[in-house]
């Protein structure tokens, strides 16, 4: 993880226009606030976005993720 001065300038200077995502609201996965920014002003740390994926019923790593989730036995 880096630190807040690499993001900001990741940010800044290495933009395209592929990396950005629908949803311009973040949450700090830490202290749990929202922000539209990529740093949290509260504690420091880096923002995600807290919407889910979208779900695709061809999803080729669906029984993986559930694998994960629940253990082996209720892959299926």
């Amino acid at each position: 993880m880096g630190s807040s001065i690499e993001i900001f300038l990741r940010q800044t200077f290495f933009k395209s226009k592929k990396g950005f995502m629908k949803s311009k609201i973040r949450k700090c996965e830490i202290c749990g606030e929202y922000t539209l920014k990529e740093v949290c002003e509260r504690c420091g740390r880096a923002t995600k976005n807290p919407t889910p994926p979208r779900f695709s019923p061809k999803d080729p790593y669906g029984g993986y993720r559930r694998m994960m989730k629940y253990g082996r036995n209720r892959s299926a």
